[in-house]
């Protein structure tokens, strides 16, 4: 990248290491973690101290609420999924397992977003080098 070039990251993160999560809600995380098919669901806080080692963040936004109503929206077709298993055999035989393992992630998504345990931000990078 160019110096003084900009790179936009839009990802989701846990909310707040510093909060421990009850014992619920941390299998809520641990299952959007796999369904996403994360090593680790890393903090914002976390992942901003590894941008700053190579960039400077010129804008740092949380939009997570104006992405809950298409999450909640996204969590209700997936809820056919669960609600109908002739249905969810058939899409099993369909889609590749690590596919139908994102729709837990998906219908889960918009509770941790309302308990505050996860986020979706929009960070801007500027090269300084």
């Amino acid at each position: 990248m160019k110096r003084d070039g900009l790179f936009i990251v839009i990802d989701g993160y846990r909310k707040d290491c510093a909060a421990p999560p009850n014992p619920s809600e941390e299998t809520m995380l641990k299952l959007i973690e796999r369904g996403w098919s994360l090593d680790k669901f890393e903090c914002v806080k976390d992942v901003e101290g590894y941008m700053r080692q190579e960039y400077s963040i010129v804008e740092a936004n949380d939009f997570s609420q104006n992405i809950i109503p298409s999450e909640v929206e996204i969590a209700r077709k997936v809820r056919y999924y669960f609600a109908h298993p002739m249905f969810a055999r058939v899409v099993d035989k369909l889609i590749p397992l690590d596919v139908a393992k994102g729709l837990i992630a998906a219908y889960l998504a918009p509770i941790s977003m309302r308990r505050d345990l996860m986020c979706y931000y929009v960070h801007i990078l500027k090269n300084n080098k």
